[in-house]
């Protein structure tokens, strides 16, 4: 059997659920206590997409992100550092240009 512990998942309530869910059924204490939040620091209207070659997404976090603001992107290309990051912003409508 393994020895119950005390947890602390740090990331957002969302990306700790599946942790939280798999451990407490091992017998573990689970303390949620999400360290960040994330917001955009642009507005669209801010942003001018179309002047870049690139945007390079660094996070699911940072493709949802980007596709909320609704830009245009003219001729700018997406490119996503990972599998999760180029989901994201599949499933948000965009398209990963280097994968």
């Amino acid at each position: 059997m393994t020895p119950r512990r005390r947890i602390v998942l740090t990331r957002q309530a969302a990306q700790n659920r599946p942790w939280a869910e798999r451990l407490r059924a091992a017998g573990h204490d689970v303390l949620e206590l999400p360290l960040l939040r994330f917001r955009a620091l642009a507005a669209a209207g801010e942003v001018q997409a179309d002047r870049y070659d690139w945007i390079v997404l660094t996070s699911p976090h940072a493709a949802e992100a980007f596709m909320d603001l609704g830009l245009d992107l003219g001729t700018a290309r997406c490119a996503c550092l990972g599998p999760g990051t180029a989901a994201a912003l599949t499933a948000a409508g965009g398209r990963d240009d280097l994968g």
